[in-house]
């Protein structure tokens, strides 16, 4: 009994070493197919890996200039707010100047007034 046991394990091993061994033929022909792909694996890897740096690059490129940009729009807005206190300082002054009807003033501003035609100087004149 030990030497049939014996021709069966052995025939079990055979078997098992030539599973190995097709099953290593056969993923190494389809590493070969893929690595020596008509267009290259590494080829295309390459090519989005370049794609992926430049990207990168644009990106740093547009953060700078929103950056930038963010700087100016913080300038320009306190220059804004400097000239909105300077226009509602020289507003506010308006009001304080004399006048015959200070209502009809507040109504009616200073350059919405308009200027005595020449037509209107010849009616009177």
């Amino acid at each position: 009994m030990d030497e049939g046991m014996g021709m069966i394990a052995d025939s079990l091993l055979i078997a098992a070493a030539l599973s190995a061994a097709i099953y290593c033929i056969v993923l190494s022909r389809k590493l070969n197919r893929f690595s020596n792909h008509s267009d290259g694996i590494g080829l295309e890897i390459k090519a989005l890996s370049d794609q992926v740096q430049a990207l990168n690059e644009t990106l740093e490129k547009t953060l700078q200039s929103v950056d930038s940009s963010s700087e100016s729009l913080a300038r320009n807005l306190e220059k804004g707010e400097a000239a909105k206190k300077s226009l509602e300082l020289l507003l506010a002054s308006l009001h304080d100047l004399p006048g015959d009807n200070p209502d009809k003033e507040r109504a009616e501003p200073v350059f919405a007034r308009r200027a005595p035609d020449a037509t209107s100087r010849a009616e009177r004149g």
